[in-house]
C-alpha cells in the first residue's frame, strides 16, 4: 500500500498527544538526547512531562501548538490528520522554516531577559511543584485557543484564495490499483483524482509515497519511524504508467457538489504543503487507503463504511493477498501479534484499497449516493502464482514425514546435530521476535504469542548440543524435557489463545517434539554425525 517514489525528510520535532492538544518543541542539540529519554520514561510512567517540554519551548523562543477544533474548521486546513496546525512565532525564526537559529534565540533571550534552563526553571523543586506549575501555565493559555483558531481560519482562507476555482465540469474520483508484483504493491493502492479540462488540471493525490533511499530505511520501517507523504502527479500519465506495468486501474466518479469539490481541492493542496505532507505510516490504521477515506468523510460529513465487514479480523482480511506469495505471508504471520486478530469494524475495514472502493460505492453524500459510475481504465493482468507444493505447509509436512520415515527404517540410532540445529534456529527466531515486539512502536507487532513456541532460550540448549560431551549437564536434560512439554502444550492448546497462527507452524512443532523426545527418551543409541 505504497509507492516507491518521492523524498522523505525527517523533522526534528518531538510530538506528544496530551489530552486535547499537541505540544511540539524544537529540541536544541544539548536537550535532544535528554528530552527523548525523558519522553520515553514518561510513556512508561504515564506522566505529563510534555508540559515541561512546553516550558522549555517558551524559553527557547518558539512554539508550535496543535489543537483539536470543530470539523467545519478543520475541513479548510489539514486533511492529513485529526488536528489543525496553528503555527505562531513567539520570538526568533518561524517554525515553518525548520530548526531554529540558536544564536538568534539566545540574543532574543538576553534582550528580553528571559530565564534560561539553569536559573529560574532549575530553581523550581522537582516533582509535583514543577508539574503543578506547568499545568497552571497551560490553564492560563487555554483562553487563547479560540483566538489562535480564528487566526488559523483566516490563514487557511488566505491560502485557499490563491487556488483556482474549479469549473462546473470538474470531476473528482477515487482511483484504485489492483495488487502488483512488488511487495509494496501486494495490497493495491488508492488515490484521489481532481480533473478540470477547462483549467488544464489533472492531479492525482497519493498518500502512500515513500523513499527507498531513506537512511536506515528498514530499521525505521520496523520501528514505526518511517515517514510517508502525500504527493501529486499528473493523473493521466500516472494511470497509464501503472496500467503498463500490468496492474488493473479503476476509477470511481464521486457525486459532489461544486462547493464540496472546491473544498476537497483546497484541503488536498494545503495538505500538500511541505509542513503538512509527512505522516507516520501505520500498516492498518493510517495508510494510503485510510487517508482518502478521512478526506471524503470530512468533505461529505458522512461516514464511509464497508457494509459487508465486521465478521472478519484484520488477519483474515490480509490472508487472501498472501496466497501467491506464501513464504512472505508466513513470515508476516510470524511477525504480526494478537492485536490484528480482533474484528475489524466496517470503518476500519477500509484499510485495504479494494474494500475502500466497495465502501465508497455504498456510501451516501447527504440524501444521494456518493458515487456516480465506475469505469475500468486498465484491466488487471494475471500475476504469477507460486506452485502450491512449494508453499511452507507442504514443504514442512513433506520434509518432516520423509525425515521421520528415514529415521524409522534406518534403525541405526539418531544424530544429535539435527536436534541442535532445530533448537538453535527456533531460539534465534524467538530472539528476533522478542526484540522486535518490545522495540517497535507498531501496535500490530505487539503481544506476539508465537513466542510461546519460538522460545529464545532454545538457542542456548541448541548451541550446547553442538559440543560433544560424555555426559550432559543436568540442566540440559531437564531443558529438553521442558522444550518437549512446551511444544506439546502449544500443539494441544493453541486454539485457546487470542492469536491465530499459520497452519505451517504445526508440522514444524511436530518435528521439534520428535527431536526433543529422542534426546531424553530411552531407546536407540545416539549417533554423533
Amino acid at each position: 500500500m505504497g509507492l516507491g517514489a518521492g523524498r522523505c525528510e525527517e523533522e526534528s520535532w518531538l510530538v506528544r498527544r496530551e489530552g486535547f492538544q499537541f505540544i511540539a518543541v524544537p529540541q536544541p542539540q544539548r536537550y535532544r538526547r535528554a528530552g527523548v529519554s525523558a519522553y520515553r520514561r514518561t510513556r512508561r510512567r504515564r506522566r505529563s512531562v510534555p508540559l515541561c517540554f512546553f516550558m522549555r519551548s517558551i524559553q527557547s523562543g518558539t512554539l508550535r501548538l496543535h489543537a483539536n477544533l470543530p470539523s467545519h474548521r478543520f475541513d479548510e486546513l489539514d486533511a492529513g490528520g485529526s488536528t489543525e496546525c496553528l503555527h505562531r512565532k513567539v520570538a526568533g525564526p518561524s517554525v515553518l522554516q525548520g530548526s531554529p537559529d540558536l544564536s538568534a534565540l539566545n540574543s532574543e533571550r538576553r534582550r528580553h531577559k528571559w530565564p534560561n534552563s539553569t536559573d529560574a526553571w532549575e530553581r523550581v523543586p522537582r516533582g509535583w511543584p514543577r508539574l503543578w506549575l506547568c499545568h497552571a501555565v497551560l490553564l492560563l493559555l487555554i483562553p487563547l485557543l479560540p483566538v489562535l483558531a480564528q487566526e488559523a481560519d483566516t490563514e487557511a482562507k488566505e491560502l485557499a484564495d490563491r487556488l483556482p476555482r474549479l469549473g462546473s465540469s470538474a470531476q473528482v474520483s477515487l482511483v484504485t490499483y489492483t495488487p502488483g508484483e512488488e511487495l509494496y504493491q501486494a495490497f493495491g493502492h488508492s488515490a484521489i483524482r481532481v480533473r478540470d479540462d477547462l483549467l488544464n488540471i489533472d492531479r492525482l493525490y497519493n498518500f502512500g509515497v515513500f523513499d527507498f533511499g531513506t537512511p536506515d530505511f528498514y530499521l525505521k520501517f520496523v520501528h514505526g519511524d518511517l515517514l510517508y507523504q502525500l504527493a501529486v502527479t499528473p493523473g493521466e500519465e500516472e494511470i497509464r504508467m501503472v496500467g503498463a506495468y500490468g496492474q488493473g486501474v479503476s476509477e470511481l466518479m464521486l457525486s459532489l457538489s461544486q462547493e464540496q469539490k472546491q473544498r476537497l481541492f483546497e484541503v488536498l493542496e494545503i495538505n500538500l504543503l511541505p509542513e503538512n505532507r509527512y505522516y507516520h505510516y501505520d500498516f492498518i490504521l493510517d495508510n494510503c487507503s485510510t487517508r482518502p477515506r478521512d478526506v471524503l468523510e470530512r468533505i461529505t460529513g458522512s461516514p464511509i463504511l464497508e457494509r459487508g465487514a465486521g465478521s472478519q479480523t484484520f488477519r483474515q482480511m490480509l490472508d487472501p493477498y498472501f496466497t501467491r506469495i506464501p513464504w512472505i505471508g508466513f513470515g508476516i504471520s510470524l511477525l504480526l501479534g494478537a492485536k490484528v486478530d480482533r474484528l475489524a469494524s466496517p470503518r476500519e475495514a477500509c484499510f485495504l484499497p479494494a474494500d475502500l472502493e466497495r465502501a465508497v460505492q455504498t456510501s451516501e453524500n447527504g440524501d444521494r449516493s456518493l458515487t456516480l459510475e465506475k469505469g475500468e481504465l486498465f484491466p488487471p493482468e494475471g500475476l504469477p502464482d507460486s506452485w502450491p507444493f512449494l508453499s511452507p505447509i507442504w514443504i514442512f509436512y513433506g520434509l518432516g514425514i520423509a525425515w521421520f520415515l528415514l529415521w524409522l527404517f534406518r534403525a541405526k540410532g539418531h544424530a544429535i546435530f539435527p536436534t541442535a540445529l532445530c533448537l538453535t534456529i527456533f531460539g534465534l527466531m524467538g530472539t528476533f521476535l522478542l526484540i522486535v515486539s518490545f522495540w517497535t512502536r507498531l501496535w500490530v507487532l505487539h503481544e506476539n504469542y508465537n513466542l510461546l513456541w519460538l522460545i529464545p532460550s532454545h538457542s542456548i540448549a541448541g548451541i550446547w548440543l553442538f559440543f560433544p560431551a560424555k555426559r550432559r549437564p543436568v540442566f540440559l536434560r531437564w531443558y529438553l524435557r521442558f522444550a518437549f512439554v512446551a511444544a506439546c502444550t502449544f500443539l494441544g492448546c493453541s486454539f485457546l489463545l487470542p492469536q491465530r497462527f499459520s497452519p505451517a507452524v504445526y508440522p514444524v512443532l511436530a518435528i521439534l517434539v520428535w527431536r526433543c523426545a529422542l534426546e531424553f527418551a530411552p531407546g536407540r543409541a545416539r549417533v554423533r554425525s
